[in-house]
């Protein structure tokens, strides 16, 4: 199985490569040629922010889900629903959560939604698995980590239509 990966990170790494460091890099050059480039200064803290305010969710998730996965609270819980986020797409990938339900130790149906996930385009609810890791004193603090089943290539079949 293939762990799903979540936005962040990816996100961070663009709006500070591509944006927030050649914004800084011109406002840094351009310092004492231009009178009023308080345009610039502004356009590269706003571009800076941004990619640390995603890099540094990026971390707080994933000690999140550290914390949870040593706290050994696991349950695995079925896809319900995929809700893609509207108009947010990162390449080809589609940024959605995932709607889950698990069944705790009191054998009780729980619901839970995942945070953002890069989907493929052809991801349905059959190849995608989740595991729910869940606070026990809290139950209300939760993460969800998504898995993709690898596809059988090898599979013996008597026609390829590939």
């Amino acid at each position: 199985m293939e762990t799903i990966k979540t936005p962040w990170f990816h996100l961070a790494k663009f709006t500070l490569i591509f944006f927030a460091l050649p914004l800084t890099l011109i406002t840094i050059f351009l310092y004492n040629r231009v009178d009023d480039n308080r345009a610039f200064i502004i356009n590269s803290i706003v571009w800076s922010s941004i990619g640390g305010f995603c890099f540094f969710r990026g971390l707080y998730l994933k000690k999140k889900l550290d914390a949870l996965k040593n706290a050994r609270n696991t349950y695995h819980a079925e896809v319900v629903v995929i809700l893609p986020a509207k108009n947010v797409r990162i390449g080809s990938y589609v940024t959605a959560k995932v709607e889950c339900v698990y069944y705790d130790r009191f054998s009780k149906r729980c619901l839970i939604h995942s945070g953002y996930h890069l989907l493929r385009p052809h991801d349905n609810l059959d190849n995608i698995y989740a595991k729910a890791y869940v606070d026990s004193s809290d139950p209300r603090n939760y993460c969800v980590e998504l898995f993709r089943h690898k596809v059988n290539t090898s599979a013996n079949v008597d026609y390829d239509y590939r």
